[in-house]
């Protein structure tokens, strides 16, 4: 009988509002979705009911009475788009509790990117946590680069972050950002973070207008996907990956998984 993997994706849940449509947005809600699709267990009351119609396990979303849950406003207005996120919302005050420490010992893999460690006390909580399910070396601990809330990176903070990580995931301008003069050699530049840092796996996005094509680097392989993702469905690509991976699928064939979720 097969069982059922536990995947947290710890970060930022937010409301979304676009074009005058308001929904569940935010890296741990995004792939809390994908984890639920995908069959697997992922872990504000307008917020929570839409959270609730993606069929997304709410027991572990913490909420806070006295912060507003955090919204992220995008309006398109002479061909520009713009966007705006609560200053400070509830998922910048998440607390360590014993409900935490359950759920870390019993991660098998967990997601975090940049945007919700802007605040010092959920970025130290997001620390403690992916030492928590790491101590055992029994979760993957997967950093999504590309979740960050604008296109400028702090390339010291960035690397507070590729200190709890196995698998980083980064579009070509956060790598080149992290690697000073790799500016459009992105497979140099992630080959640099693999013999320079802990970070195992580089999983590469290279974007063009809404479609990303995937290269993931380890130390002795390269692997290319022949086909393009759409960027929409980027969460959808990196569960299937990830899911791969925990299944012990080689990296290429992990690759190909991926870019097929799509589909």
């Amino acid at each position: 009988m097969s069982r059922e993997r536990v995947i947290v994706s710890i970060g930022e849940a937010l409301l979304a509002e676009r074009g005058g449509q308001i929904e569940a947005g935010g890296l741990a809600l995004a792939y809390a979705t994908q984890a639920a699709v995908a069959g697997f267990r992922g872990a504000g009351d307008q917020l929570l009911g839409l959270a609730r119609e993606r069929g997304i396990d709410v027991e572990h979303v913490q909420t806070d009475p006295d912060l507003p849950t955090g919204r992220l406003i995008t309006r398109a207005l002479a061909g520009r788009t713009n966007s705006t996120l609560t200053a400070h919302a509830a998922f910048d005050n998440l607390q360590w509790d014993f409900d935490m420490v359950d759920l870390a010992q019993r991660a098998e893999a967990v997601i975090f990117g940049q945007l919700a460690r802007r605040n010092g006390q959920t970025k130290s909580v997001i620390k403690q946590f992916l030492l928590e399910c790491g101590s055992g070396g029994a979760a993957l601990r997967v950093f999504d680069l590309t979740n960050r809330a604008g296109e400028a990176l702090d390339r010291a903070e960035v690397a507070t972050g590729l200190e709890f990580c196995e698998v980083l995931v980064s579009d070509e301008r956060g790598l080149s950002s992290l690697v000073p003069g790799s500016a459009g050699d992105s497979p140099r530049a992630a080959r640099e973070l693999l013999r320079s840092t802990g970070v195992r796996i580089v999983v590469l996005c290279m974007r063009k207008d809404q479609s990303q094509r995937l290269s993931a680097f380890t130390r002795d392989e390269t692997a290319d996907a022949s086909e393009e993702s759409p960027v929409s469905a980027h969460e959808a690509t990196m569960m299937r990956l990830i899911a791969s991976l925990l299944d012990g699928q080689p990296l290429a064939a992990s690759v190909r998984v991926g870019s097929r979720a799509a589909s």
